[in-house]
């Protein structure tokens, strides 16, 4: 597919495609001469991050430009309010709820609320806290979904602000640790534990930008001396077209805001097909250079404190 996109005369390749770090193989010689014959590339870092040396191929091949992905200040979410009146912002993309009963799913199945597992005579017409892990996080929804919840509140296992927008199956708020475990002890405080959510709200994420936790890092894994990735872009919550029919999620939506160094390579790709428009003339290198010294240097690490870098 490549050698015929470089048959076809295309002058830029996005590749949101990423694997483990190894020694060149077919796909990284294939865009070595896509690179020779002046096709500007831009690939994904991968999404294996934060940890030191997480950088997949073929993004640590020197002739690609190699995309991260940070956050941006516009930032889409929802609120947890509770009977008591606390209230928890966290990220979401789906309508609100009314006040509903709040279930513990630990006391209604399974805290990971598995589809199957929860019982429907606690879930049903509740709003269910659900803690992340083990499988998709869609399909935690799906699993209230089917049990009669009206509603979700899905808590993780850190406060890394690894947060996602899902189109799930029924109004969702995704929040950090220590808000969810607040929740959780209000459950078990209250005789009648109520909440709602309100949905569809617009906010800000400041400090931005800042990398995002799942962004994968350097040093390059295969040659040290090549520092990777090369650059970082917008990659969370990125307004998107959806198919009707998705593998997961709420059928039917035609939109969705979603995460990964797969949306923030296609933003420097646009770049890059820019600078072509603009400097006919320029090899990929000259591009990805052009880039490269007239960037922002302001970013933040994903802890929205520290300068990040690129290992």
């Amino acid at each position: 597919a490549i050698d015929q996109a470089v048959e076809d005369g295309v002058d830029v390749i996005n590749y949101s495609i990423g694997g483990g770090a190894s020694a060149p193989g077919g796909d990284e010689i294939a865009f070595l001469f896509a690179d020779a014959a002046g096709v500007f590339i831009a690939t994904s870092a991968g999404n294996s991050g934060s940890a030191p040396s997480t950088l997949g191929n073929p993004g640590t091949m020197p002739w690609l430009t190699t995309v991260g992905a940070s956050t941006q200040s516009r930032f889409f979410q929802g609120t947890v309010v509770l009977g008591n009146g606390a209230t928890y912002p966290g990220a979401s993309i789906t309508p609100g709820v009314g006040d509903a009963p709040l279930v513990d799913a630990e006391f209604a199945g399974g805290d990971l609320c598995i589809p199957g597992t929860l019982d429907p005579s606690k879930v049903s017409g509740a709003i269910v806290l659900c803690r992340r892990g083990s499988i998709a996080r869609a399909d935690k929804s799906l699993a209230v979904a089917i049990a009669g919840g009206v509603g979700m509140i899905m808590y993780e296992n850190t406060d890394d602000n690894n947060l996602f927008t899902d189109t799930h199956w029924v109004p969702s708020v995704h929040i950090d640790q220590t808000p969810g475990l607040a929740i959780k002890a209000y459950i078990a405080a209250d005789a009648n534990p109520t909440a709602h959510i309100n949905g569809e709200e617009l906010s800000t994420w400041e400090p931005a930008p800042s990398m995002t936790i799942f962004s994968s890092r350097g040093p390059n894994p295969i040659a040290p001396d090549i520092i990777k990735p090369d650059i970082t872009a917008p990659g969370l919550q990125i307004l998107a077209g959806n198919s009707p029919t998705p593998i997961g999620g709420y059928p039917g939506e035609l939109f969705q805001a979603i995460a990964g160094t797969s949306m923030s390579s296609p933003h420097i790709a646009g770049i890059l097909a820019l600078i072509k428009q603009a400097h006919p003339d320029w090899s990929p290198a000259m591009a990805r250079s052009a880039i490269m010294t007239t960037a922002y240097q302001d970013v933040r690490d994903n802890d929205r404190v520290s300068q990040a870098d690129p290992f």
